[in-house]
């Protein structure tokens, strides 16, 4: 669903392409408000996203989930033409201390689970 609808939100935000940050925020909200009016059932089911837009020669990046994005460069002092992988998102899971605060201001509660003791 959000692979056919969060390209065309995006692009309908009226933050688009002047601001990403407030355009990628306007177009997950708009996302999550149409995914809770459908046949869809949020209840059981859910998604992570992630979305990278080159412009400028930016890159304008956001996440939503436990995903993680990746950028790899060429090293310049390699002479084999080596890959270096840096990451540009962290994950946004309840272990993590700014995560876990971020859904309790929202009023969320992280629970322990039992069977994995995390």
């Amino acid at each position: 669903w959000l692979k056919n609808n969060l390209p065309r939100l995006l692009r309908q935000s009226k933050f688009f392409p002047h601001n990403f940050k407030k355009a990628f925020k306007d177009a997950y909200e708009s996302a999550e408000s149409s995914l809770e009016r459908s046949s869809i059932d949020t209840n059981v089911s859910g998604s992570t996203a992630l979305t990278v837009i080159v412009f400028d020669q930016f890159l304008n990046v956001s996440w939503a989930g436990d995903t993680r994005a990746i950028v790899g460069t060429l090293d310049p002092n390699s002479a084999s033409a080596k890959i270096i992988a840096k990451e540009i998102t962290q994950d946004h899971k309840p272990s993590n201390f700014r995560e876990k605060f971020r859904i309790q201001r929202a009023g969320g509660e992280v629970r322990v689970s039992e069977s994995s003791g995390k």
